[in-house]
């Protein structure tokens, strides 16, 4: 119910406002993904994907943030229909802003899409 509040929200609230709590945001979501409970988990899970559907990472996270979200993430042994596409989105916008040139090129290439074929 939350993430699709969430992502109503993200609709109808101008996204320059959304963006002023961006900090707050990423804050919620690398609580909900290193939570105990596996539902709490799951929710931030959701709650990412939303935002990165929705607002794009380089809008809503700094470099360093994708970096934590990614090592947080990469700790998640369950539920990898959701953390793999994640990682990918992030991954690659750390790739693209790390390099417009060939790196991208060759992490897409590389790169196994969620419907489980290659890439390329």
């Amino acid at each position: 119910a939350f993430t699709s509040f969430q992502t109503w929200l993200i609709s109808v609230v101008p996204r320059i406002t959304i963006l002023s709590f961006s900090s707050t945001l990423t804050l919620h979501v690398r609580s909900a993904l290193s939570h105990v409970s596996s539902e709490v988990r799951a929710d931030g899970l959701s709650l990412l994907q939303a935002y990165l559907r929705e607002l794009g990472c380089g809008q809503l996270f700094s470099k360093s943030e994708v970096v934590h979200l990614v090592g947080i993430l990469c700790q998640l042994t369950s539920q990898t229909e959701f953390v793999l596409p994640c990682l990918y989105h992030l991954l690659a916008f750390q790739s693209d802003s790390n390099s417009a040139g060939s790196t991208t090129s060759h992490a897409k290439a590389g790169a196994v899409n969620t419907q489980g074929g290659d890439a390329s």
